[in-house]
């Protein structure tokens, strides 16, 4: 799913082509587009990219380097395939969740060979930083970091239940303890579980 925000980026682009009478819509239109979108561009200013530089930049390439389509009629300009396999990128990272323009930012840089990668390693920025700052990927994070930390506590619990069982095979008193330490820890992982997914 496509978030709104992505959409309008999307159609910004394709609009701005056809007004310039491009015959492609390429990664580099994309990423000009990328450059007003609230997601993508809060990444690149965290990054302390000159998004005006960046622009300027983008924007002379694609004027020098596009084809144009001459005449007055509407020109159906037309995505590439560097500009479908970003978009299909982009999905298929973030599988069923909304799709936003940081993750699009993301997905352009396995298009290592495009003018839009080497114009963001220009302004300083890489793959990596985008992958630090996606919503996405820190949202991915916190599961597995989550997940860990229930599966921790289930061990905890089961061995305490176990020891609890079979009292002789350690100090119970202690193991009581670690009972309702495994149970509490046990508690906040699945509470924070749940309200990470309902988030």
């Amino acid at each position: 799913m496509i978030s709104q925000e992505l959409e309008v980026s999307l159609h910004m682009a394709f609009v701005e082509a056809r007004r310039l009478h491009h015959e492609f819509l390429t990664v580099e239109h994309l990423l000009l587009a990328l450059l007003d979108n609230p997601s993508a561009s809060k990444v690149l200013s965290a990054c302390s990219v000159n998004i005006d530089d960046l622009r300027k930049t983008l924007t002379s390439f694609i004027k020098d380097n596009t084809p144009q389509v001459s005449g007055t009629k509407e020109v159906d300009t037309q995505p590439t395939l560097g500009f479908q396999r970003v978009i299909k990128q982009a999905i298929m990272h973030n599988g069923k969740k909304e799709v936003t323009g940081d993750d699009v930012l993301l997905a352009i840089f396995n298009e290592k060979n495009s003018h839009a990668v080497y114009y963001l390693h220009q302004h300083g920025i890489t793959c990596l930083d985008v992958v630090n700052l996606n919503t996405s990927s820190i949202k991915n994070m916190k599961a597995v970091l989550q997940f860990t930390a229930l599966a921790l506590s289930l061990t905890l619990l089961v061995v305490s239940l176990w020891a609890y069982t079979f009292p002789k095979t350690g100090n119970f008193p202690s193991l009581i303890v670690l009972g309702a330490v495994g149970w509490f820890a046990f508690s906040i992982s699945l509470s924070t579980c749940k309200s990470s997914q309902n988030s």
